[in-house]
């Protein structure tokens, strides 16, 4: 998904799943650490890059960069040039870098070979239930370039919608969208995971708010595409386990409970960010008087003698004479 231009247009919600994570308190961010996170993005990391790299060729995007051929700087070899297999010198540390801060990818050889393996896998995956991304036919590549709407029959990959949902206006971008002839419409999300088995697949889910970009992503092709909310037929997770030296791959449809539980919790993210908006902090966290804790009071008081004083000579205090009330 796309990060927000600090404008700053607060309004506009990147639909992506740790921000919903935040909106709905499971990541422990303040307020200004999200307005933060959403006007400068996130911090790249490695399994980031790695999904994102599969996302590219499996999709047809390009925003990625090879390393180039690296040159030994010290030693009796100084001055070789060398293909880097990892990121442990120098010379690969700053191509990397450089690569990073022009907004794109860096990869190894190695690693763009892997990715490949695994766009292929989830491309097998998504073909044993009927989405063909390379047939000659119906196949809409949109790579995120202009928001769309009134889609017609056809396998839209990584389109950009945007649109006002509740009064917030929503930026994001889906990574399969597939509309068919009769105009049903089903939603594809490709992961990259430890596992892709079933077990993993609900944990997950769960855990990391999978359900809850599905609510988002439903509502928002139903508003920003044009598509008949009567007519959505699934919501599909595309798995490679990214370990794997088999790149075992499936496909798990979210099921009518774990859509409902979805489209509570993206309705919770709204009624949280348009809160925060009204009251520029976040819901709950507000100026108040504190009170302490019972048992924090019944651990201070506990011991007392029999005129009422605490009985504090166990740490080598008088207390007699002291009023108690």
């Amino acid at each position: 998904m796309s990060g927000l231009d600090m404008g700053l247009n607060l309004e506009t919600v990147p639909l992506r799943q740790s921000y919903s994570g935040y909106l709905l308190g499971r990541n422990g961010k303040t307020l200004l650490e999200l307005v933060h996170d959403i006007a400068n993005g996130r911090t790249p990391t490695k399994a980031m890059e790695d999904g994102s790299l599969v996302d590219q060729l499996l999709y047809g995007g390009g925003n990625y960069q090879e390393l180039g051929t690296c040159t030994k700087r010290s030693g009796p070899d100084k001055g070789q040039t060398f293909e880097p297999e990892d990121y442990a010198t120098k010379d690969a540390q700053e191509q990397r870098d450089a690569i990073r801060a022009e907004g794109r990818i860096p990869v190894l050889k190695s690693e763009v070979s892997r990715a490949l393996e695994q766009a292929a896998s989830i491309r097998d995956a998504l073909m044993r239930h009927g989405i063909d991304l390379y047939s000659s036919g119906g196949h809409t590549r949109c790579l995120g370039e202009e928001p769309l709407s009134g889609l017609v029959p056809g396998i839209y990959t990584q389109p950009l919608v945007t649109g006002d949902i509740d009064g917030i206006h929503c930026r994001g971008t889906f990574d399969l969208i597939e509309v068919a002839q009769d105009l049903t419409w089903r939603i594809i999300d490709t992961k990259l995971s430890e596992r892709a088995d079933q077990e993993w697949a609900e944990k997950q889910a769960a855990n990391m708010g999978w359900d809850c970009q599905s609510g988002a992503y439903i509502e928002a092709a139903a508003l920003g595409l044009g598509l008949d909310p009567e007519l959505f037929r699934g919501y599909g997770l595309a798995i490679c386990e990214k370990r794997s030296k088999l790149n075992m791959s499936a496909v798990h449809w979210l099921s009518p409970m774990f859509l409902k539980c979805g489209k509570e919790q993206w309705e919770r993210c709204k009624a949280a960010w348009l809160k925060a908006l009204e009251l520029a902090h976040w819901p709950g966290v507000e100026d108040s008087t504190i009170e302490p804790p019972g048992y924090y009071v019944s651990r201070i008081f506990d011991e007392r003698d029999d005129s009422g004083a605490d009985d504090l000579s166990s740490i080598g205090l008088d207390t007699s004479g002291l009023e108690v009330e």
